[in-house]
């Protein structure tokens, strides 16, 4: 005997399909965020892996024989470091060149090292952007290598260095007499990143 009257099979379903439907939307939202999330993570995470040379933080004050680890924008052609071991001024020419009427010789010995890439400075106009640096920030670059005062002229290395290579040599600068350099730098013209002093 029942009590009651047996619903028919279409009105029992309707509540199931509503319940199965929230559940379906509801999973498929979570799957899409996730997505999102996924994408958005691939997307962000772009730094490069293993060690990078520093960012430029501005001018960086460094005493001879200090080594500089050049910020990013300076190793596009591999140069990684420099280094600057010292600076004679007035210099003597120790080759067959010979200073202008009025100016003075000043010779640096300095190192430049290459990455775990090598290095090709073929592209550089002289081998490396060291420079003097004078007062109210004037500037003047290095002589290119058939007008050195002292050998090995740094820029007779050759252009190209292997992973991790470092070479050694004098780079020459010739000035007025009068203006007295006070500091070897390296750099682009009037702008300098790095500076080596006696004082540091």
């Amino acid at each position: 005997m029942s009590y009651g009257v047996t619903p028919p099979p279409s009105f029992r379903a309707k509540p199931m399909r509503r319940w199965l439907k929230w559940v379906l939307i509801s999973v498929g939202v979570i799957v899409l965020l996730f997505v999102v999330l996924i994408i958005v993570g691939l997307t962000t995470d772009n730094s490069p892996s293993g060690p990078q040379a520093p960012k430029y933080t501005g001018l960086v004050k460094l005493h001879f024989g200090q080594k500089a680890t050049l910020a990013r924008g300076w190793v596009s052609d591999g140069i990684v470091s420099a280094t600057v071991y010292s600076f004679q001024t007035p210099f003597t020419s120790k080759t067959s060149n010979r200073a202008d009427a009025g100016n003075l010789y000043g010779v640096s010995r300095v190192q430049v090292c290459a990455g775990p890439n090598g290095a090709n400075t073929s592209n550089e106009l002289v081998a490396y952007p060291f420079e003097i640096v004078f007062a109210h920030n004037q500037t003047m670059g290095a002589l290119s290598y058939p007008d050195a005062a002292e050998e090995p002229d740094l820029g007779r290395t050759s252009p190209t260095l292997h992973a991790n290579q470092c070479v050694s040599g004098y780079v020459t600068f010739e000035y007025p007499k009068g203006t007295p350099p006070l500091s070897v730098a390296w750099g682009t013209p009037e702008d300098p990143n790095y500076e080596w002093t006696a004082a540091g």
